[in-house]
């Protein structure tokens, strides 16, 4: 049990008509508080202006609720930093559930043990067998772009030896494996408001003032403790899945990839910089380490190289589907192709003055 009755954590949803998935949430996070009785874990909600019964619904089930202005989920997390007055904080998005009932407590543990670890991931995303590879495909690399600037995989499959290959592990146990967090390694793909992570809020609002200004920045925070001089690290938990389901058929995902390119070429707005370009210009501004290996700036312009010359991207396509063992993954060479029209496409428009729109 943890030490102190007075360790409280807040579990941060954004949420927008999800009505049908806080009964789910509930019962998750009661599960997790059983775990450890001396555990005290708070729900709160930012509803991003929901038609439904979702605000109604959530102060019955006793969770905090707050508006959330503008409604975007990054706006929600944003004000989850911010308002939150509990030292810990887990991101959780409405459509994912922790399935280790002890995932919280355990993680606060070694947070409390080792006050050096600001951040503690899960697992990854749990992938069943019987799901469609659309939905695995989006839950482990999110978009062909991303799999070949990053080559990170959030699944739990591979999560541990993707972040291992990149950060020096400290140590590990049968419950964790902690890195050191540095600006000099390749550059991960690592969100830590979402997939229930669990922050040390204290240390980020503290450390980073800006926080409190700049609403967009906040999807960057592990690149943010990457730049701090202090001595930080970062932890993944073992034996802690998340059960997510993102799409259910390609269609979504070429919706969602249309989504993320015209974001990265919407000039001036605050969306684009909480995504993939926003990312790019926060490492570039931190980094020490200019080479293409390590420079995401980089890799996003050999991307088009990458997927014309035809047999890169279909080499990374085959291994895909053949270490996964799903047929499915041959779809990132054409989704590669959609990704490089759409980006030449954008950026035509741009130079134009035509400014695309977020769709």
């Amino acid at each position: 049990m943890l030490e102190s009755n007075e360790c409280i954590v807040t579990v941060a949803v954004a949420t927008f008509n999800s009505q049908d998935r806080l009964p789910d949430i509930s019962r998750c996070i009661e599960e997790q508080g059983r775990f450890d009785p001396d555990l005290k874990i708070k729900i709160a909600i930012f509803d991003g202006g929901s038609t439904d019964k979702t605000v109604s619904l959530a102060q019955s089930l006793g969770f905090d609720v707050f508006i959330n202005p503008r409604g975007d989920a990054i706006s929600a997390k944003s004000l989850a930093l911010n308002l939150i007055e509990t030292k810990y904080l887990v991101f959780l998005d409405h459509d994912e559930y922790l399935l280790n009932r002890g995932s919280i407590a355990l993680r606060v543990r070694a947070m409390n043990k080792d006050s050096s670890i600001k951040a503690i991931l899960t697992q990854g995303y749990f992938s069943e067998t019987g799901d469609h590879t659309s939905n695995r495909y989006a839950s482990e690399f999110g978009d062909p772009l991303s799999a070949f600037v990053y080559r990170t995989s959030s699944l739990a499959k591979y999560r541990i030896n993707a972040f291992a290959k990149r950060l020096r592990v400290e140590y590990e146990d049968c419950t964790i494996t902690v890195m050191r967090v540095g600006n000099g390694s390749p550059p991960l793909l690592c969100e830590l408001v979402a997939c229930g992570t669990l922050v040390d809020r204290e240390y980020f609002i503290k450390a980073f003032p800006e926080l409190t200004l700049n609403v967009d920045i906040v999807p960057h925070l592990y690149y943010m403790m990457a730049s701090d001089n202090a001595f930080t690290k970062v932890g993944i938990s073992k034996l802690d899945p998340v059960d997510h389901s993102t799409s259910t058929s390609w269609r979504q995902i070429y919706h969602k990839i249309r989504w993320r390119i015209s974001n990265r070429f919407a000039l001036n707005d605050p969306i684009s910089n909480a995504g993939h370009k926003g990312r790019v210009l926060l490492i570039k501004s931190t980094s020490q380490n200019s080479n293409i290996r390590n420079n995401p700036g980089l890799r996003t312009v050999m991307f088009i190289p990458y997927t014309l010359l035809v047999i890169p991207v279909l080499v990374d396509s085959v291994y895909m589907a053949f270490t996964r063992r799903r047929f499915g993954y041959l779809m990132h060479f054409p989704l590669s192709f959609l990704v490089v029209f759409l980006s030449i496409t954008y950026k035509f428009k741009q130079l134009i003055g035509l400014r695309p729109s977020l769709l």
